[in-house]
């Protein structure tokens, strides 16, 4: 959701009038809620594939309204059921040549038929999917429209203090190791950087655990909406942290970011842009020492004496 806000966005210009509804699962509503380019988001309700409720309450609910276009962001086995949901499971050749879906349907009238986009990353595979559908509007993801929807900033912690976001969230099943978060605190807490905790989940074992070793640390993990995350990033000093949609907000809104991947993420089809981020890379996590993250923020200040 963080890396489609640019292709978005062109629709949002590109359809000037329409009413745009998002469809997306549970962890991405929070993000696609608090976007400005969507009318409305709907939620796909189903616990799992064999989920059959649910499956005919999505089916009822895509076939309640006539879209125009759908684009199919996703392009995946899951995005595939929705259009048989919409469209049933036998589509004769000359009406599937009349449904206007954007994606990987071969024989609709908006089939993004590229070969090579797999190996795209996606925000580019995004931008190519939209261009081959007429949509000439490309844009870049940004985080400007927080300055316009902000009304007040309610995470538990005020920006009067120079600090760095250590951002415990991770998108896959493989996390850092948490002494190594504490030993970043406890670094940055010698140079007078508040060692800030964030994530859009909360992560309480985890923070007691850099708490105890680094008092100065402050957790607002779970607590800080999408809208004062991206202020966070605007004013820290860095942000550290695994493949998660904090992080790649953090370097959006251009914060110096560097994100830890490890084997289950592909920096080259989904790895963060930007000109202050850089990734580390390694087959697990633990073979990323502290160490090598410090010498990247060596410049940050000396240690107190």
């Amino acid at each position: 959701m963080v890396h489609a806000m640019g292709a978005l966005a062109a629709l949002r210009t590109h359809h000037k009038g329409a009413r745009l509804v998002g469809l997306c699962t549970g962890p991405s509503m929070f993000i696609a809620k608090t976007l400005p380019y969507l009318d409305d988001v709907w939620l796909d309700p189903r616990g799992s594939r064999w989920d059959l409720r649910g499956l005919w309450e999505l089916r009822a609910e895509l076939r309640s309204t006539t879209f125009a276009r759908v684009y199919d962001f996703e392009q995946s086995n899951t995005s595939r059921l929705h259009f048989h949901l919409m469209h049933g499971l036998r589509v004769k050749p000359e009406v599937m040549a009349g449904i206007s879906w954007s994606g990987d349907i071969r024989g609709t009238a908006l089939y993004h038929d590229n070969p090579r986009k797999t190996g795209m990353h996606l925000t580019d595979r995004l931008q190519d999917q939209l261009r081959s559908a007429g949509v000439d509007e490309v844009l870049r993801a940004d985080v400007s429209w927080a300055a316009r929807q902000v009304r007040d900033f309610s995470a538990p912690f005020r920006m009067n203090q120079p600090f760095v976001m250590l951002c415990l969230d991770s998108e896959t099943g493989e996390h850092w190791p948490v002494d190594r978060f504490a030993a970043l605190a406890e670094w940055f807490a010698n140079r007078k950087l508040t060692p800030l905790l964030v994530g859009f989940a909360e992560h309480p074992r985890a923070a007691e655990e850099i708490g105890r070793r680094c008092p100065d640390a402050i957790d607002i993990t779970g607590k800080a909406p999408l809208i004062d995350t991206v202020f966070l990033a605007w004013a820290a000093a860095a942000a550290i942290g695994g493949d998660s949609a904090a992080m790649h907000i953090a370097a959006i809104a251009n914060c110096r970011s560097i994100m830890l991947c490890g084997a289950d993420s592909d920096p080259a089809v989904n790895g963060p842009r930007g000109q202050q981020v850089r990734v580390l890379t390694r087959a697990h996590l633990t073979e990323i020492a502290t160490a090598e993250i410090l010498a990247l923020l060596s410049d940050l200040g000396p240690a107190e004496v």
